[in-house]
């Protein structure tokens, strides 16, 4: 049943942003300033990798630069043609504890890709890694040195949600 949710909440998410960039014309044929009570898309990784590649593909991590370059791109043009702010979250830190190969390196270098390819753009970059980092001994807070604990994610959480608000105050 776990695979099958994931499924079905993949499927949903590609429709969402299907019909964002189907059905908001407006912004993208006026090129005129949204107000700031427009919709917000908050997208993480996987979820983008997934979007630029039409399909199901996991995460962006794996598979270098050309995966980066991909996330980066389908990420600006969701920003342009939908009118929403689009707030793209990094990879989290990994911890190795032996379950995983350990690709702390690669995470660093494909955050630093994302981060320096949405510089100048729409998209609103969220440095989770550096949130998490931040968070007293949080490589205790995971298992299997990918996923953390609900400690964690509300910290990566409340700091997205204050990003958002400041933005928000900005455009004001």
């Amino acid at each position: 049943m776990r695979g099958y949710s994931k499924k079905l909440i993949f499927l949903l998410c590609g429709i969402l942003v299907f019909l964002f960039i189907f059905s908001h014309k407006g912004y993208a044929e006026t090129k005129k300033k949204p107000k700031d009570d427009k919709t917000i898309l908050v997208i993480g990784d996987s979820i983008a990798y997934g979007m630029s590649k039409g399909k199901k593909s996991y995460t962006g991590v794996d598979d270098g630069e050309k995966s980066t370059k991909l996330i980066v791109d389908c990420l600006k043009k969701l920003a342009k043609k939908s009118g929403c702010r689009v707030y793209y979250v990094n990879t989290l830190p990994y911890v190795h504890k032996g379950r995983y190969k350990n690709r702390e390196k690669v995470m660093m270098q494909h955050n630093k890709l994302t981060r320096d390819g949405f510089k100048k753009s729409d998209v609103t970059y969220v440095d989770a890694y550096k949130i998490v980092k931040s968070v007293k001994q949080y490589h205790k807070q995971t298992s299997d040195g990918i996923h953390y604990s609900k400690k964690v994610y509300n910290a990566v959480f409340s700091e997205i949600l204050s990003l958002i608000s400041n933005k928000k105050e900005e455009l004001k």
